[in-house]
């Protein structure tokens, strides 16, 4: 179990199986038998990504005792329709909230940001999404032609969308196809 061990940590430092043998002072065959192994098990990805997880958590820190909202995040709260009281008041919660649980952030402006987005829904706000988190939007197949049109049917109802299908009617980049839309009378 060793020699496996070792050999994944030396993979993670991306040695090939001659250079590895040599460190380990073992036959390059079986350390190339022990790659193959562990990626067919899933141990070298496994350690990559505890690998990754460490070096995030040794990034994180506390939120400083003197934090004060940075500007650029306050004006992010303004996007929300939050009032300048308002994001103070957000500020000084979020603020006793993280000081008091002592938690670690790799990044406390994304952390606010969260914050901000998850009020903002509390309260029933309009959210903005980043529209460039989606992809090209795939093209529309037959087989998703009856769920755009049971989804398009509803949200003409209800106002409610459901974001697996991409961006709603009349949002950029929507999904739906144009015949669908002209369809139910959105486009």
């Amino acid at each position: 179990m060793t020699v496996v061990v070792s050999c994944v940590a030396l993979a993670d430092n991306k040695l090939d199986a001659v250079a590895m043998a040599a460190i380990l002072e073992i036959d390059p065959e079986v350390v190339s038998g022990v790659m193959e192994t562990a990626r067919e098990m899933g141990l070298i990805a496994a350690v990559k990504k505890d690998a990754a997880k460490k070096d995030a958590e040794a990034k994180a820190a506390r939120l400083p005792e003197d934090w004060r909202l940075m500007s650029k995040d306050g004006e992010y709260a303004k996007q929300f329709g939050f009032s300048y009281d308002e994001i103070l008041s957000m500020a000084q919660k979020f603020k006793n909230y993280f000081l008091s649980s002592g938690a670690k952030k790799v990044s406390w402006s994304r952390t606010w940001m969260n914050w901000v987005q998850t009020e903002a829904e509390r309260k029933g706000k309009k959210v903005h999404h980043d529209q460039t988190l989606f992809a090209a939007p795939p093209p529309p197949t037959d087989s998703r032609a009856g769920t755009y049109r049971i989804a398009v049917d509803a949200w003409r109802k209800s106002r409610t969308w459901n974001h697996a299908l991409g961006p709603e009617p009349g949002e950029p980049n929507c999904r739906v196809p144009p015949e669908i839309l002209r369809e139910f009378g959105v486009a």
